[in-house]
Parts: structure tokens; C-alpha cells; sequence
């Protein structure tokens, strides 16, 4: 079987459940191609699982201070036109099944051309019928306008009775122990000052600050770090409390 994977990179979670998906399916002797897009490529960091991927623009959100979603920019600074180009352009023929973790560029080029596609993501979750009633169904119109697919399967920690499994997060790749003064942060949506504003006070911790940065540096108790999947793992499985915004992957790993 050959599959066409498409992930949303906005965020590093959908990046986080295809790194869980690549070894099963490549186990399972299907041939995959990987497509990302949402995040510039060079913005991209340890990759080397997915072997030769593509990379398009497709939708992303701006966004500002605060994990706040800056309206104006995610509206102006999107490119219909090329998120069209690329949909009509993406040759999907070949393939037997399409994959999307929430990505708009592949889930479209399977709809338009009638391939069969299913869905794997937290979002998809919002695709049946859950007992939060309305708000749900506010939320499905979006989810079926940014990526469709045939086949929705939800990603939560409850099913519901629904076709919904539970959190894909990696195996520990390091033996849990607690450094009761080591305090995860991922908040890469907050500036360095804010940061330092909230923890630089709680002196009895460290805090290890992941996010966007070409190299590491210290202000007193507060640790930034550049983005590495090695260096998250290891300090999440040493540290004794996370910070983080409300992003599903991270939870779950928590």
C-alpha cells in the first residue's frame, strides 16, 4: 500500500503523533510519503524519521502575545491563492490512501479528486457526536472546512463511544525520576521578559524554557533552550511540573 501523510506543523503535536505513526506504519510494511506544511521549511528541526518529505504553505495561525490568535494577520497574511495552486497542483493519484493529521493541502487534493482520506487528529474528535452538545457542533463546520476527509478518527482521552482512540504519544525514551527543582516550560508564544516576569521570583526552581532560538542562555533560575526533541523528552521525564498552553500533545504527554 502506498499512503500520502499529510501533518499540520503549526504546532509541534500533529509533528509529535506522526513520529508515533511512521515506525507503526513502516512495521506494517506500508510505503509513505510525508507532506508538512503550516511552518516555514527551515523553521523544521529533527526530521530525519520522515525521510525525503515535501513541504507546501498550506494555513497557519499568527499568532501574538498571550497564545492570543492575531485575527487580522492569520487573515491577511494566508494565501488563498497559493494553498489553491498547491491543492490542484499535489498529485495524489498514485496513491491508495491519504493520511491527514489536520492538514488542509492533502485532505483537499483527496476530496477533489475522490481518493479516500482518513483523518487522524484531536480535531477529528469534533466530527461526531460528543456530550458537550452545541459547542461541538461549532466547532465541526471548521474542522470540515480546513481539512476534509472520508473517514474522521478522533484523537481524545475518552471515546465516547465514538470512533475516537486514545492520545498517540511516544514510549518513554528515558527513565522517569524527579528533579523536584526542574520545572518544564513551553510557552513559545510568550516573550523572554514576560517569561522571566512570571518564574525569575519562584528562586527554589529551574525552569527550562523551550522555544524558537538559534542557542541556549540562562537569567538566573530560568533556562532557555532551542527547540530539540531529545533535550524535551529528557527534561519531561526529569521534571517535576510542566507549564504549557492548552495544545492536546503536550498534555497527553504530561
Amino acid at each position: 500500500m502506498k499512503v500520502l501523510y499529510g501533518v499540520q506543523a503549526t504546532g509541534n503535536g500533529h509533528i509529535t503523533r506522526a513520529r508515533v505513526m511512521a515506525p507503526a506504519l513502516k512495521q506494517a510494511g506500508v510505503d509513505v510519503d510525508y507532506l508538512f506544511s503550516g511552518r516555514p521549511a527551515d523553521e523544521l528541526f529533527d526530521m530525519e524519521l520522515f525521510g525525503d518529505y515535501q513541504t507546501r504553505r498550506g494555513l497557519t495561525f499568527y499568532m501574538g502575545e498571550g497564545a492570543k490568535v492575531k485575527s487580522w494577520d492569520t487573515l491577511t497574511r494566508n494565501s488563498l491563492s497559493t494553498l489553491i495552486r498547491d491543492i490542484k497542483s499535489l498529485d495524489v493519484q498514485s496513491y491508495d490512501l491519504i493520511l491527514s493529521d489536520f492538514e488542509p493541502v492533502t485532505a483537499w487534493a483527496a476530496k477533489l479528486r475522490g481518493k479516500k482520506s482518513i483523518g487522524i487528529a484531536h480535531q477529528y474528535a469534533f466530527m461526531h457526536k460528543l456530550p458537550d452538545g452545541w459547542r461541538s457542533l461549532m466547532l465541526r463546520l471548521g474542522v470540515q472546512i480546513f481539512a476534509p476527509v472520508t473517514i474522521p478518527v478522533g484523537v481524545h482521552w475518552d471515546h465516547f463511544n465514538r470512533t475516537i482512540v486514545p492520545p498517540l504519544i511516544s514510549p518513554p525514551q528515558y527513565s522517569r525520576t524527579v528533579d523536584e527543582g526542574l520545572v518544564l516550560v513551553y510557552l513559545p508564544f510568550e516573550t523572554d521578559d514576560t517569561l522571566i516576569d512570571w518564574f525569575a521570583s519562584f528562586t527554589d526552581y529551574r525552569f527550562h524554557v523551550y522555544s524558537k532560538r538559534s542557542f541556549a542562555h540562562s537569567i538566573n533560575n530560568v533556562h532557555f533552550k532551542p527547540l530539540s526533541r531529545a533535550g524535551f523528552e529528557q527534561d519531561l521525564a526529569a521534571c517535576s511540573g510542566v507549564f504549557s498552553n492548552c495544545g492536546f500533545g503536550l498534555a497527553s504527554e504530561t
